[in-house]
Order: C-alpha cells, then structure tokens, then sequence
C-alpha cells in the first residue's frame, strides 16, 4: 500500500508549494495513471515519490514503512524511478559501464543482460553513450531500473521518443510488472498507450490533488480537465488496447 497524507512540498527559496496538501491511498498492484497539464506537479510528485526530494510538509509511507532519513535506502531498495529525460539519469561513459554500475549479483548481472538484449542495446555494449539516439538512452536507462524487480515503479513519460517496437516492448514490461503485482505510478501524455491497462487515474492541477478515481468510471471527466481521452473512447465510447488498435489500423490500409 502507497499512502501519502497531506504531503506538501516547496522548492528552495519559493515562497509557495508546488505539492499542496495531496493525501491519497494505492492499493498494492495498482497501475496509476498519474495526469495533469505541464507544471502541475506530476514529476515533482514522482521525485517525492522516490525519495530524491525531501518531504516539506506532510508524510509518505510505502508498505507501512515511513519515508524518513533513517529508512530511505530500505525505500531505494523498493523503488525505480525512470526520469522523463535518459540524459539526467545516465552516469556511465558507455552503455557496459552506465548498465552495469553498481551491480555485483550473477543474477542481477544476467537480469541487466536480458533487458539489453529485448530493447535490442546488446550489440551497443561498448559503445559511448553520447553515441546512442535519444530512443536507445531510454532504453537504457529503463534497463538500469528495473533490473531489481522494484515495489513501486515510477514512470515519467516512458514511451516518449520510443519507436513502434520499443512501444511494445515497454508494454510487455509493464504487463509483466502487473503480474507481479507491482505498483505502478505513469505519467503520460499519450493515453492511447496506456489507460487500458491503468486501474486507476489521479488527476494534478497547480500542485493540488483535483481528481482520483478507478480508471473505467473516469474517463467521462478527463476533458474537463483538459485531458484527450484516447482515440478509441472519443470514436467508440470503449477504451481497447494499444495493440487492438494498432490492429485496427493496420485492416484501414
């Protein structure tokens, strides 16, 4: 269980918070669709949410275990993060160095290698990471967090810049993480990719908590805060899967 209660943050030196009084409660396993137009606090949440940003007001709790000095790196053990720019989160010179830092495990190793080669980065092993496109730092920097089979999994933009098989594949990932009954936090500006499979939506507006619900009996309300539903709603009234309406598309040509 993910509780936050009354969380509030301000940046240094602002006179205000950009997290205002959010209290929220995600059952295990959830997949949250985390929405709300630019500056309204959804990566700062996720910042929050991952421990990198300290707690100005209020307090977090993943499985009943407190976000607190004493207990953050137990909660680093728990949580991925994935940063909506490759290039903040990538350290190492080259892909072998960034993708294997820190990592000491046979296990943990293979694990590295096998999420290389399904986003298809094993023949840039050894290659510079400034040589990679911006699509293949993605990849890589996905492969670095999610080796450790996280509790919680927090994805900011995860799809963007990504190709139509990297698409799939971060699907086939998140799917698996469901499975596993992961809790998933995702922001994401392209619905289409990802609502089907969300089981709950929280809506942000200038810092504040403005809408929560479960996904299937919140999709009437996304416009009135500004928010494209995905295509097959708008067309239909039904929300299908990513692959469904690729499908789709494909039979129109």
């Amino acid at each position: 269980m993910l509780n936050l209660e009354h969380l509030s943050y301000s940046y240094e030196g602002s006179n205000g918070f950009s997290i205002q009084d959010i209290s929220f409660n995600i059952p295990d396993g959830s997949l949250v669709c985390l929405l709300g137009g630019n500056g309204s606090g959804k990566s700062t949440l996720l910042y929050l949410l991952s421990g990198i940003f300290p707690i100005s007001k209020g307090s977090i709790k993943l499985d009943n275990i407190e976000y607190s000095k004493k207990n953050i790196n137990l909660l680093r053990e728990k949580i991925a993060l994935v940063m909506q720019n490759p290039n903040w989160q990538i350290v190492g010179s080259t892909v072998k160095e960034d993708a294997f830092l820190g990592i000491k495990s046979v296990e943990e190793k293979n694990k590295v290698n096998m999420l290389l080669s399904s986003f298809l980065l094993s023949d840039k092993i050894d290659s510079q990471v400034q040589a990679l496109s911006f699509g293949q730092k993605q990849k890589l920097v996905l492969a670095t967090a999610l080796y450790k089979n996280p509790t919680l999994l927090l994805l900011d933009e995860p799809f963007n810049a990504l190709d139509f098989n990297a698409i799939k594949e971060i699907r086939s990932l998140i799917k698996e993480f469901i499975s596993k009954g992961v809790t998933q936090i995702i922001v994401s500006h392209d619905l289409d990719v990802i609502l089907d499979l969300s089981t709950h939506i929280i809506i942000l507006e200038k810092g504040r908590l403005v809408y929560i619900g479960k996904t299937k009996e919140s999709i009437n309300i996304l416009l009135k805060y500004n928010i494209r539903p995905p295509i097959s709603w708008m067309i239909n009234g039904e929300i299908i899967s990513w692959e469904e309406l690729i499908q789709i598309k494909e039979n129109e040509l």
